[in-house]
């Protein structure tokens, strides 16, 4: 009996332990790196009063680690973040579509995005 309990503690430490490590982190934009210029598929506008300045970032955690997030700007990639990194967009005021989706070369992944207007 005391041999099940034992099993049953370590299995239960064993799925805590692949959980919190399947987890992701919000990461500040203060201590996110900057993506690469590589990763870019946009080129970004330089910063002026006129514009408005959009940051995405990508959480940081072993979850999703293996493939990089695509960001898009009304339907355009526009930047590949992986874990940790930050893309900086100067934007016109006007209204945008911002979505994401990440690498799927099985194409069962879905697409997000949220509407947003820019003053």
């Amino acid at each position: 009996m005391e041999t099940i309990t034992t099993f049953k503690t370590l299995a239960a430490i064993a799925v805590t332990a692949l959980a919190a490590g399947c987890s992701t982190v919000a990461t500040p934009v203060s201590d996110a790196k900057p993506a690469p210029k590589a990763s870019y598929h946009m080129t970004p506008l330089a910063a002026s009063a006129e514009l408005s300045t959009v940051v995405f970032v990508r959480d940081t955690g072993f979850l999703g680690a293996g493939v990089d997030k695509h960001v898009f700007i009304n339907g355009k990639k526009a930047v590949s973040l992986a874990t940790g990194e930050k893309a900086t967009f100067n934007l016109p005021p006007d209204e945008y579509i911002f979505g994401v989706s990440h690498t799927d070369p099985f194409n069962t992944s879905g697409f997000f995005s949220i509407e947003q207007n820019l003053k």
